[in-house]
């Protein structure tokens, strides 16, 4: 019985967005302050702010940031027009900036529910993957960040859900496919190479003829609007074919230490672990139990190649961003419910078998959740600026020693241009120009001068005066 209610996968959905609505409400009015979610949200902010001020034509589409920032086309726009779509309908705010992102996810995880009941899993193996993947704390901590991976995602589960609903017969308008398939382009990179895949597949892979011919339009279609895009903002992608090389440890940016596959290798086992806890033990064989079920081939291999693929080819990237393996919910979800199902099928008794998989639940879950709400965003930075009450002449745009650049989150509550003064030669530079201008810190540089470390007190971040940052012993 309980492995056939149609209500267990409904259930757990609804657990996984109180959960998750839960955690994250405290952090989704957070000012953005200096950390991932805090330099994301503000860059995306500051694009947003820009196309809704400054027009789409003034902006190109929110490529030149407010503020006099410059340009940043480096990911596909769609987060910059959901966020500014967002903004206008609710006001400028943190939590309507970030509504991208927390909106989109409670999508992802009702669309991952049905792509897993799509694929043939049943109800109860239906719900445990769903709790599994969505209770990780890579859902609940990254779940309401504002960057691509995390607004891409349920564009691509819709893809995918529609590409199975055809295979099994269903009527799906052409322009479905085409819609989802220029969307995944436009959203972000891993779903634009999710849509390539896809795309790709021979066409005897599907039930209709028209469906690749649809998918491969809006794949064209896509690729054409964002390359039109990157050229406008840019004039050439050369700005794009730098952060490529950057990403992908071809070439090394003069302010950051190089990466080796070694510390790719454990940074992602770090990441993994902290963001998956022993569910990772489970990734193994939850992929052999989903390799032996033929009823998720081709969309579980498809998922498993795009997550595979993008921190490989990007990998300086995903050494340096915890978040970089987002889209692992997905497939993990499919292995577990996999596995569930093939546990099911072997167990004698299903009542006990049921009570094992209850356990695993409280053994994965639990814990992840606790790491989520433990979590620090660092949001005081951006409070430390938010608050000041600053004079036009007292240029808050910059970020002093121990601050992460790009520091987007300063010139998001400033107003003015960012700049980096964490170096001795450019703070004395802006000394001897503009002493009493304001630069944030990080209270735990060891550059500072021992009369601001002190000051800092018990702070993590403080403001000063420039000509206070200068050691004159």
């Amino acid at each position: 019985m309980l492995a056939s209610d149609r209500r267990l996968p409904a259930i757990a959905v609804g657990i996984v967005v109180i959960v998750f609505l839960v955690v994250s409400a405290p952090m989704l009015n957070d000012r953005f302050g200096d950390s991932h979610d805090g330099r994301n949200g503000a860059r995306w902010g500051l694009a947003s702010r820009a196309l809704r001020t400054d027009g789409v034509l003034a902006s190109r589409g929110g490529a030149i940031q407010a503020h006099d920032n410059g340009t940043y086309a480096n990911h596909p726009p769609l987060i910059i027009f959901e966020t500014a779509a967002a903004e206008t309908v609710a006001g400028e705010h943190e939590w309507s900036t970030r509504a991208p992102s927390w909106l989109g996810s409670i999508a992802a995880i009702a669309l991952l529910a049905a792509l897993l009941l799509a694929l043939g899993c049943s109800p109860i193996a239906t719900a445990v993957g769903t709790l599994v993947a969505g209770g990780s704390a890579m859902f609940m901590i990254y779940g309401s960040m504002l960057d691509t991976p995390v607004i891409s995602l349920p564009i691509g589960l819709a893809l995918l859900l529609a590409m199975q609903h055809a295979r099994r017969g269903t009527q799906v308008p052409w322009w479905l496919f085409a819609g989802l398939a220029a969307a995944c382009v436009l959203a972000g990179w891993q779903s634009a190479l999710l849509a390539g895949i896809v795309a790709a597949l021979d066409l005897r892979t599907f039930a209709r003829a028209r469906v690749p011919t649809a998918v491969q339009t809006g794949f064209v279609i896509g690729l054409v609007l964002l390359a039109g895009w990157m050229i406008w903002a840019h004039g050439f992608t050369s700005s794009l074919l730098e952060q490529l090389g950057q990403r992908s440890g071809i070439t090394t940016r003069a302010t950051a230490e190089p990466v080796s596959f070694p510390d790719l290798f454990s940074s992602q086992a770090e990441y993994l672990g902290d963001l998956f806890g022993v569910g990772v033990v489970l990734l193994l064989p939850a992929f052999v139990a989903a390799a032996a079920m033929r009823s998720l081939r081709p969309i579980g291999p498809i998922l498993v190649a795009v997550t595979l693929a993008y921190p490989l080819i990007l990998w300086e990237g995903a050494a340096r961003h915890s978040y970089w393996n987002y889209w692992w919910i997905a497939p993990l979800a499919i292995g577990v419910a996999a596995l569930c199902d093939r546990a099911l099928a072997l167990a004698e008794n299903r009542r006990v078998a049921a009570g094992g998989i209850a356990l695993l639940l409280l053994v994965v879950v639990v814990p992840n959740v606790v790491q989520s709400v433990r979590l620090d965003r660092e949001d005081e930075a951006g409070h430390v600026i938010a608050g000041a009450h600053l004079r036009q002449r007292q240029a808050v745009g910059i970020a002093g020693p121990g601050i992460t650049t790009p520091a987007t989150w300063v010139s998001y509550y400033s107003g003015l241009p960012l700049a980096d003064f964490r170096t001795g030669p450019r703070l004395d530079e802006l000394v001897s120009e503009q002493p009493d201008a304001l630069v944030i810190v990080g209270c735990g540089a060891p550059s500072l001068p021992t009369e601001a470390a002190e000051a800092c007190g018990s702070e993590r971040f403080q403001l000063f005066r420039a000509d206070r940052l200068v050691d004159r012993s």
